[in-house]
């Protein structure tokens, strides 16, 4: 699968499952126990609750087993996301004077 990026608590791969695209979450071997991995399993309700609100992306599978192993590894599955220039279209960029200026 090929991967989209990293962040400090894991990795995130694009897949394909049933014609379906997604993104996949996986959490960093070093957390499969302790502070962050209950706040893993925080974010797994957290995703759950949010199902079918609008703007948010949708939740779609997720694996928290209790003792995680490299063949059974804790992971979230969300619809994929696009770019927002793609999504906007590429004419969506700062109108003519540029982009706003930093809020003081």
């Amino acid at each position: 699968a090929e991967r989209l990026g990293s962040g400090g608590n894991g990795v995130v791969h694009k897949a394909t499952r049933q014609g379906q695209q997604g993104a996949i979450k996986f959490l960093k071997k070093d957390f499969w126990s302790g502070k962050r991995y209950e706040r893993f399993k925080a974010e797994v309700k957290g995703l759950r609750r949010c199902a079918g609100i609008q703007g948010v992306l949708p939740f779609l599978d997720s694996n928290v087993p209790d003792e995680p192993t490299a063949l059974d590894p804790p992971l979230i599955v969300m619809g994929l996301a696009e770019k927002l220039v793609d999504a906007l279209g590429r004419d969506a960029g700062p109108g003519p004077g540029g982009p706003p200026p930093p809020r003081g």
